[in-house]
C-alpha cells in the first residue's frame, strides 16, 4: 500500500485528483520525505493565518486562440472545523457547463483550490483529447514529485512582495504524447506568497503556440481576487 506523508490536507476519496495527489504522491518517487515543491504545495498550512468564518475567491480567466472568454469565479467558504481551527471548506468551482462539483473538506490545512484546479484540468484534458483521466493524473503527480521551487515576485495590494514559483510540464516526455500532441506542451505554473490569504495567489495552465513565436493556444488562470483578500485579511489572527 502506498504510504501517505501529506497529512495536513485530509484525503478526499470523492475527489479523484485529491485521492491521487494528496494521498501518497511522495510514495511514487520512493522518497521518505516530500520534495520542496510537495511541501510547499501540499503540506504547508496555507490556511493557518485565517480566522473563520471567511471566504477565498479566485477569478477564472480563459483565453483560447487569442480570444478571451467571459470570466468566472471560484468561491470557497471557510468555517471552523470540529476543533475550532481553520478550516472546514465548502466551495463552488465555476458556473454553468464548466462547473465542477466539489466535495466538502472537513479539516483542510492546505489550500484546496490547487486540488480543485488540477481536477478541473484533468477532466478538461480527458474530455478534449479522448485520453484517460488517470493517465493525466499520474503524469501530473510524477511531475510534481520532482518539481523544483524558484523565488519570484508578485504585486499584491499595490506593492511587490516575495513569492515562490513551481512550474511543471507533465507531458513533455510522455511516451503517449503523439495521441494528444496539440496539448502535450501544457505547462502548469503556481505562484504562492505568505502575505496573501490562503498563500496560493495564482494557478495557471498554458498550452503553448505551435511555433516558438506563436501566442499560446490556450491559457486557463485562477487569481486570488483583491476584494476577497481584503475581507479575509481583516479576519486574520493577530
Amino acid at each position: 500500500m502506498m504510504r501517505t506523508s501529506l497529512t495536513p490536507l485530509r484525503c478526499v476519496p470523492s475527489l479523484a485528483v485529491a485521492a491521487v495527489l494528496a494521498c501518497g504522491v511522495t510514495g511514487l518517487a520512493g522518497a521518505d520525505e516530500p520534495s520542496a515543491a510537495e511541501q510547499l504545495l501540499f503540506n504547508a498550512p496555507h490556511l493557518s493565518a485565517l480566522k473563520p468564518p471567511t471566504q477565498l475567491r479566485y477569478r477564472y480567466e480563459e483565453t483560447e486562440a487569442g480570444q478571451a472568454k467571459p470570466s468566472d469565479e471560484v468561491r470557497m467558504q471557510l468555517q471552523p472545523d470540529s476543533q475550532g481551527a481553520c478550516c472546514a471548506v465548502t466551495g463552488q468551482f465555476l458556473t454553468g457547463v464548466q462547473a465542477l462539483s466539489l466535495p466538502d473538506i472537513d479539516a483542510a490545512r492546505s489550500n484546496p483550490v490547487l486540488l480543485y484546479f488540477l481536477e478541473f484540468e484533468v477532466r478538461r484534458l480527458a474530455r478534449t483529447t479522448g485520453g484517460h483521466a488517470n493517465h493525466f493524473r499520474r503524469r501530473i503527480r510524477e511531475a510534481l514529485v520532482s518539481a523544483s521551487v524558484a523565488p519570484a515576485r508578485i504585486t499584491w495590494q499595490g506593492r511587490e512582495v516575495a513569492a515562490s514559483e513551481v512550474q511543471v510540464a507533465p507531458f513533455e516526455n510522455d511516451p503517449f504524447r503523439a495521441r494528444f500532441e496539440a496539448q502535450a506542451g501544457t505547462r502548469y505554473r503556481f505562484l504562492l506568497a505568505d502575505e496573501v490569504p490562503g498563500v496560493l495567489y495564482q494557478l495557471s495552465a498554458t498550452v503553448p503556440g505551435r511555433a516558438a513565436d506563436d501566442p499560446p493556444q490556450r491559457v486557463d488562470r485562477l487569481t486570488l481576487t483583491p476584494a476577497a483578500a481584503l475581507a479575509a485579511a481583516r479576519t486574520r489572527q493577530p
